[in-house]
């Protein structure tokens, strides 16, 4: 049996739809975050927003939701320029719509952004308008004051359940 036999209209249903995401109120995933730099030097955390697929049912989600899930939205939050620090209001709101405890001390930015992973938030997007070298291309935009916490927790998955004992004796053995 082979592999794969090439099929072009299969592909279709796969191409990237590279226009932003219409302007609105979404539930999203915060699917992963990235601790980086430019190449000067400031520093940012880049998160990868991903759409959810679960409420296509909502009715208040059927303009947004129901028509983008799956789609991704990368947003960075950038040190301050006269500091280099990240702005500790900001980080304290993200960590709160993700319900890290009040009070939590976290030693490094990693730590911050491991605890933000997979975590539901509501956003409010919009769509700009960016000139480069003359051209005008429309571009996604969503700032930290616009996101809330989510009117959708996740139901818990098994991978998020504690893992069962596993310990096997001799006697539960069938040989």
């Amino acid at each position: 049996m082979s592999f794969l036999t090439v099929n072009y209209k299969q592909a279709e249903s796969v191409k990237q739809n590279n226009e932003p995401l219409p302007a609105g109120i979404y539930e999203m995933i915060m699917k992963s975050a990235t601790h980086g730099a430019s190449r000067g030097g400031h520093e940012n955390i880049t998160f990868d927003f991903v759409v959810r697929k679960d409420l296509d049912a909502v009715p208040e989600l059927a303009g947004t939701n129901a028509k983008a899930h799956g789609r991704h939205l990368f947003q960075s939050i950038w040190t301050k320029k006269d500091t280099g620090t990240f702005d500790e209001a900001q980080i304290s709101r993200i960590a709160q719509l993700v319900e890290i405890p009040d009070g939590t001390q976290l030693e490094t930015v990693d730590d911050f952004v491991q605890l933000c992973e997979n975590k539901p938030i509501r956003m409010k997007v919009e769509v700009s308008e960016n000139e480069f070298k003359g051209k005008i291309t429309k571009r996604n935009n969503s700032w930290v004051n616009t996101w809330e916490k989510t009117k959708y927790p996740m139901q818990q998955s098994a991978q998020s359940m504690p893992a069962a004992d596993t310990t096997i004796s001799e006697g539960d053995l069938p040989f």
